[in-house]
């Protein structure tokens, strides 16, 4: 468990240190000998506040944990990722910066992580939506939000499977065949 900082602690993360000069700057960097892209598998647990990295082909492996941090770091680490998070939606070419990240905030602020929505639809995960309709009522759920906060606690392998369930896949079938009875026609559009 970490403990507080001292009150002279800086709430910065620390800046990374110069990198050494070439002593022969004629020299090309060495580079690595492997020349497979790295590839990393994550497997995060949301309660614990830990992800484990495993080093594809190498065998190694890094556990990261939230507990390990101090609070200063771990606000720091929760200010990039908010940024990351809400910045995402608008690298994509022609979209709207400020729409795209404001929505992205909203759904944050709304307790929405994952998105999969077709344009014009409301924003929340299918998934959710599909365990908010189907178990909603027997848990006690108010809204959304309470079914999201139940599918965050879940592990990333519990959530996927979730999603692969026959009562899931129906009931987002049920919610897309709904979707497309609202929808305007192709016939309506072009006109």
């Amino acid at each position: 468990m970490a403990t507080k900082p001292a009150a002279n602690t800086p709430t910065k993360a620390p800046e990374a240190p110069a990198p050494a000069p070439n002593p022969t700057p004629s020299a090309p960097a060495a580079k690595s000998k492997d020349k497979r892209p790295r590839k990393v598998n994550l497997k995060k647990d949301f309660t614990a506040g830990t992800c484990v990295a495993t080093f594809i082909g190498t065998g190694k492996v890094l556990t990261y944990s939230l507990a390990d941090l101090l609070p200063a770091m771990v606000r720091h680490c929760a200010l990039h990722g908010l940024i990351q998070k809400c910045s995402d939606p608008y690298s994509q070419k022609g979209s709207d910066a400020y729409v795209e990240a404001s929505d992205a905030y909203d759904s944050l602020k709304n307790g929405v992580w994952y998105e999969k929505r077709t344009p014009g639809a409301p924003r929340v995960g299918v998934t959710v939506q599909a365990l908010f309709n189907l178990l909603g009522v027997k848990k006690g759920w108010k809204d959304l939000k309470d079914a999201f906060t139940f599918f965050a606690a879940l592990s990333e392998e519990k959530r996927e499977a979730l999603g692969k369930t026959k009562e899931v896949v129906a009931e987002i079938g049920r919610m897309k065949n709904e979707a497309a009875k609202a929808a305007p026609s192709i016939d309506s559009v072009l006109a």
